[in-house]
C-alpha cells in the first residue's frame, strides 16, 4: 500500500538542544541501522557539521515550537510531495534495542490502508481500569478518545503530515499539543 518515498523520519530540535542531538543520533545509528526512510533533523540554528549526514537537516526561522515544526513540515512537502507521513520523534529520545524496521513498515501499511490520521507506536497511558474500555480493533490498535488527557503525543507516532499541519493550527504551543 504506502511505498517507502511515503514515510520519512522528522526529528524535532531546536539550537538550546543541540547536545541531545548527539546522542539520539549515536543510539539512532547503532539501533536502527537499516532504516530505510530519509531522515530529518528539524533544527532552528544553522551549521550541524558535527553530525554524520546521514540526517538531512530542515531548518526555520527561530521563532516556537508550532511556528518552527510548521514550517519544517512545509519545507518537506515541497520538497517531497510524494512524502504524505512521517514518524515523528523528539530529539530527546534515546533509543534502547534494536528496531524492528518490518514492524515499522507494517505500521505504514496499516496507517496508509485504513486511511489513519495518527499511529502512537507505544501504549496509551492508561489506569488499569481505564485500559478495560480501549475498544481494539483486529489488528490490536484502540481508537484514543478524544477526551483522552494526552489525545495527540509526541511520543513516537506515524503521522499524516497534513493532520499533523491541521493540529499545529489548532494549539498555541508544544503544551497545547499534546
Amino acid at each position: 500500500y504506502m511505498k517507502q518515498n511515503q514515510l520519512v523520519i522528522f526529528v524535532t530540535s531546536f539550537e538550546d538542544s543541540l547536545d541531545c542531538e548527539k546522542y539520539f543520533e549515536l543510539s539512532f545509528l547503532k539501533y536502527w541501522p537499516d532504516c530505510p526512510y530519509k531522515l530529518y533533523l528539524a533544527n532552528n540554528a544553522a551549521g550541524h557539521s558535527k553530525y554524520s549526514g546521514q540526517f538531512s537537516v530542515v531548518s526555520a526561522s527561530r521563532s516556537d515550537w508550532k511556528g518552527e515544526t510548521y514550517s519544517q513540515l512545509m519545507t518537506i512537502k515541497e520538497h517531497h510531495p510524494e512524502c504524505s507521513h512521517v514518524l515523528m520523534m523528539l530529539d530527546d529520545f534515546v533509543f534502547g534495542s534494536t528496531v524492528n524496521t518490518s514492524m515499522i513498515s507494517a505500521v505504514q501499511d496499516l496507517a496508509c490502508r485504513n486511511e489513519l490520521n495518527y499511529v502512537r507506536l507505544r501504549k496509551v497511558e492508561s489506569s488499569f481500569i481505564g485500559s478495560l474500555f480501549l475498544k481494539k480493533d483486529d489488528s490490536g490498535l484502540c481508537l484514543v478518545s478524544q477526551r483522552h488527557p494526552y489525545y495527540s503525543s509526541l511520543q513516537c507516532a506515524i503521522w499524516k503530515i497534513d493532520h499533523v499541519l491541521e493540529l499545529l493550527d489548532l494549539c498555541s504551543s508544544i503544551w497545547n499539543f499534546e
